[in-house]
């Protein structure tokens, strides 16, 4: 477990799911070969690697900013229904 986390710490998504497949099939054929339960666990234990999202970043509004926006909306010549929906 220990080299498993080493690996995803050092390595990218690509390589993390190549390792783990191989060595997936690696311990499968040794258990095939030697018929030892342990391998099996061994390889119920390792955990798929996960890919990162592609989260966006926060879109910072500052109070400013909004007051500022307010009141080019409050200014425009449109009637006030229109005005109350857009600073709404």
């Amino acid at each position: 477990m220990e080299f498993q986390n080493w690996y995803k710490a050092n390595y990218g998504f690509e390589a993390q799911a190549k390792y783990h497949s191989n060595l997936r099939n690696f311990l499968e054929w040794l258990y095939k070969k030697t018929g030892n339960p342990a391998f099996r666990e061994m390889k119920e234990i390792l955990e798929p690697p996960k890919k990162n999202s592609k989260k966006l970043n926060p879109i910072l509004l500052r109070e400013v900013d909004i007051h500022n926006l307010v009141l080019a909306v409050w200014r425009q010549e449109k009637d006030p229904y229109f005005k109350l929906k857009h600073i709404a």
